[in-house]
């Protein structure tokens, strides 16, 4: 335990050197296990702060890489690899049937767009008058 957590004093009530609790009680040689927050008591074993580690030595610095294989006339053809879109359906499509493309979204959004405008030239006129 370094001397930096052992405060030098009286028994008492003292701010926690863990940082975990409020307070935390030296009894004027060791901290103990007994804890305060808020006035209310618990017990929470001291483990004292862990000391700095050392400055690790400085890594190497990489080694160069080595020399380069001379390169082959063609390069090596590698095969795409295949993309499959998930397609979700609620009924079995049959053989010449297409996946929809989200059309339906699009036409509800139009049906809208097309209902918001009539209810507002609806109260122009309205007002209008």
């Amino acid at each position: 335990m370094s001397e930096q957590s052992k405060p030098a004093g009286p028994a008492g009530w003292l701010a926690d050197p863990t940082g975990r609790h409020q307070h935390r009680y030296w009894n004027g040689t060791d901290w103990t296990d007994d804890v305060a927050d808020q006035g209310a008591t618990s017990v929470d074993p001291f483990n004292p702060p862990p000391k700095p580690a050392p400055n690790p030595a400085p890594t190497p610095p990489p080694e160069p890489p080595a020399a380069a294989a001379p390169a082959s006339p063609e390069p090596a053809l590698v095969p795409p690899t295949p993309t499959v879109s998930p397609v979700v359906t609620t009924k079995p499509l049959a053989k010449n049937e297409q996946p929809s493309s989200g059309g339906g979204i699009v036409a509800l959004g139009v049906a809208f767009v097309v209902i918001v405008l009539a209810l507002v030239v609806a109260l122009v006129v309205l007002f209008s008058r």
